[in-house]
């Protein structure tokens, strides 16, 4: 029975080696066919397993360049951080001296402005005493010049109840000796002669004359030399040694077109037969028709006395007219118009002067004779 079991046992393994054997073979043989079958997609797969280790390769290169220059860039930015911080540190020291010079400097400044301020105030009260002693020597300056250039060359003339008023325009010397000429209302020397007896030659009367100096009045003669009853205008002399100081500047015919309506004007005259004053207006009308003359309103009050005076300019002081008239209000007892005066305009002025043979009164550069005839009335 042992002999059986082992001969079964042998017979098993024959039977099992003969069972798996040709499976064996079998997947021997499919092998060989799959692997002859598979030798291009192999061959594929090999090229694409050495694409991509070349591609590998080059990565690993490119990471190892990147890693380099990563190297070279980490040494560049530690030796520029270094230099970046001792920049910073230079800066910082800086800085700190800096701050220290701002505060030296604000208190420099803070010193300054102090010092700035109290010189302020200084340099104000002197301009304000400055200014206050200017305008106190304009002031006096102005009031010279108005005493010296209008009020001075206005005289009085002087009859027994007549009186009017002259302005001296011009001084010279012929060969009757030195002398000056004024520039008066006609009227005026016919009042003052109509009260004497036994005129015969108004041109040989003696016209008393006085002249307001600081010293004293000084009493002159003067004759009439020339005059024009239309235009109620009239020209002395009076022959003289004395100084009687600056005579009246007689305005450039220019300004005849320069004086309009609230033109500033000063009106000179001996009102009542006083010494020469002011009073100070405007043009009201640069044209006033009476008896076919033009003239000048002023609104500078004025009194009997003045005709024969000066209007002056407020601003330059030049003589622009003689005052000849003044209206009055009433026939029972007549109320003078103060501010309704009447005066010759420099234009007329000018015509009468040089048709007359005086254009040396007139200013420079307007001597020449005039070319309109004003049919003056002229004696000498």
């Amino acid at each position: 029975m042992g002999q059986r079991q082992g001969t079964q046992n042998l017979d098993a393994g024959r039977s099992r080696r003969s069972r798996w054997l040709p499976a064996l073979l079998g997947a021997s043989l499919t092998a060989a066919l799959a692997s002859t079958l598979a030798i291009p997609e192999w061959e594929n797969y090999q090229a694409g397993q050495a694409r991509q280790m070349q591609s590998v390769t080059a990565i690993q290169k490119e990471l190892n360049q990147l890693r380099q220059g990563q190297a070279r860039l980490q040494q560049k930015w530690q030796g520029q951080s270094a230099t970046l911080q001792r920049q910073v540190q230079a800066l910082e020291n800086r800085l700190e001296h800096l701050t220290g010079d701002v505060a030296g400097a604000q208190s420099t400044q803070q010193n300054l402005l102090q010092d700035m301020t109290g010189l302020r105030q200084e340099i104000h009260t002197q301009a304000a005493a400055l200014a206050s002693q200017t305008s106190k020597q304009h002031l006096v300056e102005r009031r010279r010049k108005l005493r010296t250039q209008i009020l001075e060359p206005v005289i009085q003339l002087t009859g027994v109840d007549a009186v009017g008023s002259a302005v001296l325009v011009y001084r010279g010397e012929d060969s009757q000796g030195a002398y000056y000429l004024a520039l008066t209302s006609y009227h005026v020397i016919r009042d003052i002669l109509s009260e004497r007896t036994e005129v015969t030659d108004i041109y040989q009367e003696n016209i008393e004359t006085v002249i307001e100096r600081d010293s004293g009045n000084i009493h002159l003669m003067s004759k009439l030399v020339a005059e024009n009853v239309a235009k109620d205008l009239g020209l002395l002399r009076l022959d003289t040694e004395a100084d009687l100081g600056p005579v009246a500047r007689l305005a450039p015919l220019q300004r005849n077109r320069e004086v309009q309506v609230f033109t500033p004007v000063y009106t000179v005259g001996c009102p009542l037969g006083t010494t020469a004053q002011a009073t100070r207006g405007e043009i009201t009308r640069s044209q006033w028709q009476v008896e076919g003359h033009n003239f000048w309103m002023l609104s500078s009050p004025a009194y009997f006395g003045n005709s024969g005076g000066g209007v002056f300019l407020a601003d330059s002081l030049e003589l622009i007219g003689i005052f000849a008239k003044i209206y009055t209000h009433g026939s029972f007892r007549p109320q003078v118009i103060t501010h309704m005066g009447l005066a010759v305009p420099l234009e007329v002025l000018h015509q009468w002067l040089k048709e007359g043979g005086y254009g040396f009164i007139l200013p420079s550069g307007e001597t020449q004779p005039a070319t309109a005839a004003l049919s003056p009335e002229v004696h000498h």
